[in-house]
């Protein structure tokens, strides 16, 4: 396995741990280990309209996102333009919720700032290395 690889499934777990988090905390509504004042006010981003989709809490699509990345990074033997082309969408969603977060709900989450990083680093990482993928 390479080492973009390697990165790419390290990242994904961390997603899917961050997220877990934030589902686990909107189901139980549970107090966050975070700041709820101020700009950093993950309650308010949490507890916002926005926080949730067809019912469904939007940690938990990110939760889908990173499994589907971390299984396609493990279960792909060369390089995917699904990868590739799911890479791209993360990262389109996170500036609409970036966007979302500073203009509309005017505050940041950072367990939400936490998982929009790891998107853009896997976009980064699967971008730069998209041919030695292929490579194992």
């Amino acid at each position: 396995m390479t080492t973009s690889r390697r990165w790419l499934l390290g990242l994904s777990a961390l997603g899917v741990l961050d997220t877990i988090y934030l589902t686990i905390v909107h189901f139980q509504a549970g107090a966050l280990v975070c700041s709820s004042s101020g700009v950093v006010d993950c309650h308010a981003v949490l507890s916002s309209a926005y926080s949730v989709i067809a019912g469904v809490p939007t940690s938990v699509y990110g939760l889908i996102w990173f499994c589907v990345i971390g299984l396609l990074v493990w279960k792909t033997p060369n390089w995917s333009a699904a990868l590739r082309l799911i890479s791209w969408l993360g990262a389109l969603v996170v500036i609409a919720l970036v966007y979302i977060e500073l203009f509309l709900v005017g505050a940041i989450c950072v367990y939400c700032s936490i998982a929009h990083l790891l998107v853009l680093a896997i976009l980064v990482i699967v971008e730069w290395h998209q041919g030695r993928l292929a490579a194992d």
